[in-house]
């Protein structure tokens, strides 16, 4: 590092400028790694030399998707067509080719494309880049697989589905195989995952790939089925199975009412629980020994014969106070030492929002 700053010193000279061209190789990539993608695309335009630097695969480590715009030029005032979502899906598709050309090594990755358009080939596209590009040390992904968020409401092809003569429950379940078939190459090729967010089908064949990623620590499974049927033992094979989770977030909404279903979470590493998005989700025993933060919220669905009075759900103040030793914080609540003995009024008041016994009902 000396011998560069000396290099530099010795480039500026009197008049406190250098040029980009006699910098050392290494702070090249440096400066190019502080782009974006879009930025990374407008300097591959500059000049050759600047084109060939562009395709270092240490440059291409962070893929988000996401963050590329629907038109690709710099206007102040730019009023969309139809044809610029049809010049966007060209442009992925063209990037996706550079990127498994250079077969860059990616630490970090985020799309959101619905797998099941088929008329927009999306699934193709990501199949590509997961089986050109490596993946063996990616760290971070969020797999968005059930909507193009980038996606006018306003476009033609927005209307596809609806028109499918089999109509939208084929066209979820036709995404739901795709999933799973894209789920375990995913698995496959990102063995060292640690943090994960998507939406979950919670089919066996999902979870099966899902318990593979035995070093994930952060995972966030989104709704994608209502009324989704959940068994015990799937949890169970979940939290017996990541070792190193420390956080989740989970959203389910299962059916709930006169047939309430309690379910048990058990896991020795689990810290931080966020279950407040789920619904018809009960809770009647845990066993969290290093559990620090939990989040919860009332939202009980109770079938058209169901009253309240024969709703059996065991109170949630108890269920913490048995299975969770180091709880520090309820929702947003700070809990004082003496909770589990004695439910203060703050704490009370806290508990009449996320609890439905009867008590706190």
């Amino acid at each position: 590092m000396g011998k560069i700053l000396a290099k530099l010193r010795e480039l500026q000279g009197t008049t406190g400028k250098f040029p980009f061209q006699n910098l050392p190789d290494v702070c090249k990539l440096k400066i190019f790694s502080y782009l974006g993608l879009i930025d990374k695309g407008f300097a591959a335009q500059v000049c050759y030399e600047w084109n060939q630097w562009l395709r270092s695969p240490s440059l291409w480590t962070d893929i988000d998707l996401t963050k590329l715009p629907l038109h690709s030029k710099r206007l102040r005032f730019h009023r969309c067509s139809s044809e610029c979502y049809e010049e966007y899906r060209v442009r992925i598709s063209k990037f996706l080719r550079y990127l498994s050309g250079i077969r860059p090594l990616i630490l970090r990755v985020s799309f959101a494309y619905d797998i099941a358009d088929y008329k927009e080939g999306w699934f193709d596209l990501i199949e590509l880049l997961f089986t050109a590009v490596r993946f063996g040390e990616l760290e971070a992904a969020n797999l968005n697989w059930k909507a193009t968020s980038i996606k006018p409401l306003w476009s033609d092809s927005f209307k596809w589905s609806v028109e499918e003569p089999q109509g939208t429950e084929y066209i979820e379940r036709r995404r739901q195989r795709l999933f799973a078939k894209f789920f375990e190459m995913f698995v496959c090729a990102a063995p060292k995952l640690k943090k994960l967010i998507m939406p979950f089908d919670w089919s066996t064949r999902s979870i099966t790939s899902l318990i593979t990623l035995g070093n994930i620590e952060t995972l966030t499974l989104e709704k994608y089925f209502a009324f989704q049927a959940l068994d015990q033992v799937m949890l169970d094979a979940i939290f017996q199975s990541l070792r190193c989770l420390r956080q989740l977030i989970m959203e389910i909404w299962t059916p709930s009412g006169n047939g309430l279903i309690g379910y048990q979470i058990r896991s020795e590493s689990l810290e931080f629980l966020d279950v407040s998005q789920c619904r018809g989700f009960c809770i009647s025993r845990v066993c969290l020994e290093n559990i620090r933060v939990f989040k919860a919220s009332k939202r009980t669905w109770k079938g058209p014969l169901a009253l309240k009075g024969d709703l059996s759900v065991s109170c949630l103040h108890q269920v913490l106070s048995e299975g969770a030793p180091r709880l520090e914080q309820l929702n947003d609540h700070i809990l004082q030492p003496h909770w589990r003995e004695h439910c203060y009024d703050e704490l009370h008041v806290v508990l009449r929002s996320v609890c439905s016994c009867n008590i706190h009902r």
